[in-house]
């Protein structure tokens, strides 16, 4: 009897262990989240890095939880989460259709959600014309919701900022509503960044929500986690 007692409590431990693996969905989203160029994988591994990335994985290595990352397309990783094969979600702004289902941390990240077009056709965003523009922004994300419910016109709204840039110097859209750092980054890697002018259009910080139920399961991790963002700063 007391080793079959042993042996059922190495069970429990064993199936403890598994149940202390955080699972967060994200997306390939540089500088916040990017596999290193020829690299790729659904689990994420060391070559999966970014400022959101490398932020969360020096704040779970203060936790008791261990964390494992998948990668996915943005509107999967939100509907996983939503259906509780994952644990949470990032890098994400907040919204009332996520909080939902899930929780916002605090702040991991700056973002600011900016108006870009082409220098050769000059745009107005504070005038009441500029709702009725052909707008594009990427799918699934809070700019989308937030466009809709205002009332925008929205054109196109592909699966990623690259796409999104490639319809506006194209002339597909005429104005796109995107993350600052990204459209940055992107305009910099292929030298195009004087054809296009830009406006902010509100600033909107970026962290993890984490599912109710990942929460009921572990009551302190939301609050551990918030309480090392600071220390993970830098």
């Amino acid at each position: 009897m007391r080793r079959l007692g042993w042996v059922c409590g190495l069970a429990a431990m064993s199936w403890q262990l598994q149940a202390e693996m955080i699972v967060l969905a994200s997306h390939h989203f540089p500088p916040y989240a990017a596999y290193d160029e020829g690299k790729e994988g659904l689990v994420a591994d060391e070559y999966f890095r970014g400022i959101a990335v490398d932020r969360i994985r020096c704040i779970f290595a203060g936790l008791p939880q261990k964390l494992e990352i998948q990668v996915m397309p943005w509107t999967r990783a939100q509907h996983a989460a939503k259906l509780g094969a994952v644990d949470g979600f990032f890098v994400s702004s907040r919204n009332e259709e996520r909080d939902e289902f899930a929780t916002f941390s605090s702040p991991i990240a700056e973002q600011k959600w900016q108006w870009y077009w082409l220098e050769n056709n000059p745009q107005q965003p504070d005038s009441v014309a500029f709702k009725a523009q052909a707008i594009g922004v990427f799918q699934g994300s809070n700019m989308q919701a937030w466009l809709e419910s205002e009332g925008y016109q929205i054109q196109s709204n592909p699966v990623d900022t690259e796409h999104l840039i490639k319809q506006l110097l194209r002339g597909r859209v005429e104005v796109i509503l995107a993350n600052n750092l990204v459209v940055e980054q992107i305009l910099d890697e292929w030298q195009v960044a004087d054809k296009v002018a830009t406006q902010v259009a509100s600033v909107r910080p970026l962290g993890v929500y984490f599912t109710h139920e990942i929460q009921y399961a572990h009551p302190n991790l939301l609050s551990r986690f918030n309480a090392r963002v600071e220390k993970c700063a830098n």
